[in-house]
């Protein structure tokens, strides 16, 4: 049954439905990665690029705003630059990101906190941040990274998540359908193509209810 401490979980509205600001996200998951290590991010070098510099610090600068005071986690960290963004706005911050040096340096002042999932104690952060991550994720990864960030959330805690939006997705050239409604296959390059699905904020508040379960409430 729900508590009163219960972890609130919030699908960012603003975020799930800026098909501008969601742009500014690009990554993506091979097929053939999604066996490779069990992670709640997906095993894929490509989430280390979900970050893009100015656009970055400003769509973190916006949510710092938003999370009450306490010990902060980004699941997903990309290259770190939100991370830092969120430390300059006060925000006692840590980093998840199994793959902090792949196509670019980590940015950030400080290293990853965790490169493994199971490494992050549970009910340990006051806030849980993850932006544009569950998007690149197939549905098997998708639901363990969720239950991963709910299992890192104190009681009481928040989780603030944003995806892209399905316009923003579908309109990508060079893709093939996925195996979920509006997910893509999307062709990089010769030989390689990333995984992406759009979420209205609807279809995101449901999948998560439905994969928490009792215990969090999603708003």
């Amino acid at each position: 049954s729900k508590a009163k401490s219960a972890p609130r979980v919030i699908p960012d509205k603003e975020g799930s439905s800026d098909g501008k600001q969601q742009q500014e996200f690009l990554s993506g998951l091979p097929p053939t990665e999604g066996a490779r290590r069990r992670l709640g991010l997906a095993p894929n070098p490509e989430s280390s690029r979900t970050q893009r510099g100015d656009a970055t610090k400003l769509t973190y600068r916006k949510l710092a705003s938003k999370l009450p005071t306490g010990k902060t986690l980004d699941y997903g960290a990309g290259q770190g630059i939100g991370a830092d963004e969120f430390r300059t706005q006060g925000q006692d911050t840590e980093t998840f990101e199994p793959f902090p040096n792949v196509h670019r340096e980590w940015l950030s002042s400080e290293e990853p906190t965790f490169t493994e999932t199971e490494s992050i104690p549970s009910n340990t952060y006051d806030n849980v941040t993850s932006l544009s991550v569950l998007n690149v994720l197939p549905k098997n990864l998708r639901h363990e990274a969720e239950k991963e960030i709910g299992r890192v959330l104190k009681p009481g805690g928040q989780a603030h998540i944003t995806v892209r939006n399905v316009a923003a997705v579908s309109s990508a050239k060079n893709k093939r359908e996925g195996d979920e409604p509006n997910a893509f296959f999307v062709k990089q390059g010769k030989e390689s193509e990333t995984f992406q699905i759009g979420f209205s904020s609807a279809d995101l508040q449901t999948e998560l209810e439905r994969v928490l379960g009792q215990g969090f409430t999603v708003t």
